[in-house]
């Protein structure tokens, strides 16, 4: 995997790649965002963001599973935590087939999906879970949803006033990475490396989108100053730009070159880039050839 000008890449000073993907990283934002409907409509795509982002890089199967129960139809008419990952859990098809339960969570648990499905006729998807760390398994994940959306009824809440911390689930599901199936050591608190997933994926682009959309454009700058404070992220694209370009410098940036090799690196479009301008007209080329400061 490469883009077009990676052989002279360095040609082009640093801080034309750094402000490459500072512009970049607007534009990802902006494509992430459609012309919505209405706030309903923005703050589903908010939910099915969030959801995906707890299961970064495979988070597919948690959007669906968001798509098919809002985030409002799951706080109207699941009361209760435990009722909440009866919801998601039973709509992800995680509790079909599975062993008899053995304590009284596991039994009301199964009891609490069955009155769902009986009342408002919600089946479970058929989606495909790919195997994760028991930390990161779906079952854990999507039971911190749960706890998410017992904590914040409303997403505008969570948008308001963005959180440092996510809350853990249940205490069977701190105990429990699967069914039946015990962690060796109880589930104390998130990772750091999860809470920038999440951050990055869901919280902090729809937090900077919230706020300009109601005129708040300062609080948008704050968002997004605590945005480019997270460290860059090492997905497969940050490495290619550091090795054949430049490093970049935060997590907006290394957003920014995702969008970068959608767009443009990899359709070819030069003329899209500043970068690749800058090379077309040569003058990154100087007698010698070394590269540009």
């Amino acid at each position: 995997m490469t883009f077009p000008c990676a052989g002279i890449a360095r040609l082009a000073p640093a801080a034309l790649w750094q402000a490459l993907y500072d512009r970049w990283g607007e534009k990802r934002l902006r494509a992430r965002h459609r012309s919505y409907a209405d706030k309903q409509a923005f703050f589903q795509a908010f939910w099915e963001a969030l959801a995906y982002s707890y299961g970064v890089p495979d988070g597919e199967p948690y959007r669906r599973v968001a798509e098919a129960l809002p985030w409002a139809t799951l706080a109207r008419y699941a009361e209760g935590l435990l009722s909440k990952e009866a919801a998601l859990l039973g709509m992800a098809g995680l509790l079909e087939g599975t062993a008899p339960p053995q304590d009284p969570y596991e039994e009301q648990l199964l009891a609490s999906w069955r009155y769902l499905q009986s009342k408002h006729g919600w089946r479970p998807l058929a989606l495909r879970w790919k195997p994760t760390r028991p930390a990161a398994s779906p079952h854990v994940r999507l039971a911190m949803l749960a706890a998410l959306v017992e904590a914040y009824p409303q997403p505008a809440p969570l948008l308001e006033a963005l959180p440092t911390a996510l809350p853990l689930p249940s205490p069977y599901w701190c105990a429990h990475w699967a069914w039946q199936r015990p962690f060796p050591a109880p589930l104390r608190k998130p990772s750091p490396a999860f809470l920038q997933k999440v951050a990055i994926n869901a919280l902090y682009p729809f937090a900077i989108y919230y706020y300009r959309l109601t005129g708040r454009l300062e609080k948008a700058l704050e968002v997004l100053e605590r945005f480019r404070a997270l460290p860059p992220e090492n997905h497969r694209y940050a490495r290619l730009y550091a090795r054949h370009a430049y490093p970049a410098q935060n997590a907006w940036q290394t957003q920014g070159q995702l969008q970068l090799w959608r767009e443009a690196c990899l359709p070819q479009r030069c003329l899209a880039c500043e970068v690749g301008r800058y090379l077309l007209r040569g003058e990154g080329f100087t007698g010698d050839s070394s590269p540009a400061q």
